[in-house]
Formats: C-alpha cells, structure tokens, sequence
C-alpha cells in the first residue's frame, strides 16, 4: 500500500517537474519575449467584449455611488482627488479607453499600444 502510495506521488512529481517548465517558458506555443502589449488572441477580445466591459460599466455605477458616499468624508480628510481617481477615473479609463483584447493595460508602455 505505502509502495503504491509513494509510486504515484512520485510519477506526480517527475510529471509537474517536467510540465511547469514548459509553462514558464510561455506555455501554449507562445514566444518567451512575448509583451502583454501584443496583439491578443481572439478569445481574449470575445471575453473583453462579452464581460469585462460590461463590468466595467456596472464597475462605474458603483464607483460613483460610492464615490458620492465617500464624498463628505474625502472633503473632511482632503482626499476627494483620491477618491476621484480610484472611483470614478480608472473604472471609466478601464471601460473605454483601454484597447480591445488588452487585459494588462496598466502594465504597458503607452508607445508599445499605437502601433
């Protein structure tokens, strides 16, 4: 029974030992020096379309709601510019004036996306 046990979690070991690596390099046929500024694959503009930018919108409801909310208490600290970036300006600049497709668009370089 140990045997069996210690023969499975074994074969566990040299299988992931020999599948991670493969993902590191970029998994997928994907090249190494791939940027997440690169032209998405299609399945990643269906999924941007179909529900990241619909969440997005809702995303900006609720940040102005909450921002509203927040609103007396921001004025009191001071801090309304805060508020007002977190909620209001990255949900809408998220929504629509991130490129199609693009998931990380925080982490690219703005040159890399006019192309």
């Amino acid at each position: 029974m140990k045997t069996n046990l210690l023969r499975i979690v074994l074969a566990v070991l040299v299988l992931l030992g020999t599948v991670i690596p493969g993902y590191a390099q970029g998994g997928y046929g994907a090249p190494v020096d791939s940027s997440p500024c690169d032209t998405p694959p299609g399945e990643w503009i269906i999924v941007d379309i179909l529900f990241l930018r619909p969440a997005g919108i809702a995303a900006m409801g609720v940040g102005l709601v909450g921002a509203l909310v927040a609103l007396p208490f921001a004025a009191l600290s001071g801090s309304t510019d805060r508020v007002k970036q977190r909620l209001i300006v990255e949900p809408f600049e998220y929504t629509f004036k991130r490129p199609v497709g693009n998931l990380n668009y925080e982490s690219c370089n703005p040159e890399d996306l006019v192309r």
